[in-house]
């Protein structure tokens, strides 16, 4: 019975997280004065300020009351915020959309949209494949007092926390996939120096140290936030280039679900094969493969910039072919060959048609 309430309750718990994500994201980016790389940046560290808090609040009401009394603290904790958050009257400005009513399951007609749901995938699968099986390695490979293991978890949170702010700050200018592709870079050769890898033996002969593993992943924890701030950012540029309304609570909402969606179908994944890889190849060989995805995401993202730079397709309405008239998306491939075709068969018989010219006399 105690599984089972376990599995039901974090299920509720997820959904209710998700819920309270999308709804509180939106309404902070409607009614406060923020730009979006700010509120997502703010959003993210306080995600980080949970990490590096949390274990130490929850082993201190454990040791003071015991396992249930985790549950009855943060449990009652939840239902007052819960509670006070009903009572919280926010006041929105009736918004008139131009546009005919648009929806999530749209967006799968919008080439851009789906590869980004795939990068925020990848992202979220990577992140929680090192994060699930990190504590196991550190304990048995190292050794080091708990207090150790303990304190370098808090720097790297603290460090991402402040990461979350600087990165806030580049996407407020613009640098939104400057900013991807540097992290998706720089990332995968980080992933290389973490257990280290064994593709680089030739260096360490097999040797593990502590100083390069803890600066690895200060450096992972803190780049991390340039592959995940920016992708909000260039969700809703690109919603808004496709005729979605800019500044409104519905356009805000379906962007913040799309990554939401994406981030928890990665932080699901990720734990389940990472956990497979390292029963099958070890840890040291789980973050090369973690290397290599970075790599991928590199290369996709890359790929996928030029696609759209050649094809002429927008991915903000700062692009230069948007600016000073409407943006009309480009036709599907579909409508260009039915056009094409047209097009020669009035060409066909446009000639065909043309009569001989006759010579007088």
């Amino acid at each position: 019975m105690f599984l089972p309430m376990c599995m039901t309750l974090r299920m509720t718990a997820g959904a209710g997280s998700s819920a309270l994500t999308v709804a509180g994201t939106t309404m902070l980016l409607k009614v406060s004065s923020f730009k979006v790389g700010t509120v997502t940046g703010l959003a993210e560290m306080i995600i980080g300020a949970s990490y590096a808090s949390g274990p130490m609040i929850g082993s201190a009401i454990y040791m003071l009351g015991g396992y249930t009394s985790v549950f009855w603290v943060m449990g009652g904790v939840t239902a007052t915020l819960t509670f006070l958050l009903s009572l919280l009257q926010v006041k929105v400005a009736a918004e008139t959309n131009s546009t005919k009513e648009r929806h999530s399951l749209a967006l799968l007609k919008t080439k851009s949209i789906p590869f980004l749901y795939l990068l925020t995938f990848v992202h979220r699968f990577v992140s929680f494949a090192r994060t699930s099986m990190l504590g196991a390695f550190l304990i048995s490979t190292f050794d080091q007092a708990d207090w150790v293991i303990g304190l370098s978890y808090s720097v790297w949170a603290v460090m991402y926390m402040i990461a979350c702010l600087i990165t806030a700050k580049f996407v407020n200018k613009n640098f939104v996939y400057s900013c991807m592709l540097v992290a998706w870079l720089f990332n995968s050769f980080c992933y290389l120096f973490l257990a280290p890898s064994p593709v680089l033996d030739f260096i360490f002969h097999g040797h593990k140290y502590f100083p390069m593993t803890f600066a690895a992943l200060l450096l992972v924890n803190v780049v991390d936030t340039g592959q995940l701030i920016p992708l909000f950012q260039a969700v809703l540029n690109i919603l808004i280039v496709n005729g979605y309304p800019s500044d409104n609570a519905s356009t805000y909402g379906i962007a913040t679900a799309l990554i939401s969606s994406s981030l928890s179908l990665g932080g699901v994944m990720g734990p389940t094969v990472s956990g497979a890889m390292v029963d099958l190849f070890g840890f040291p060989w789980t973050t090369t493969i973690t290397s290599v995805l970075s790599l991928a995401g590199f290369l996709m993202l890359s790929s996928f910039l030029v696609i759209m730079k050649s094809t002429n397709t927008p991915l903000s309405t700062e692009d230069d072919c948007v600016k000073g008239a409407s943006y009309t998306p480009p036709p599907s491939l579909s409508s260009r060959l039915s056009l094409y075709f047209r097009r020669s068969t009035n060409s066909y018989f446009k000639v065909s048609n043309v009569q001989p010219s006759q010579s007088p006399g």
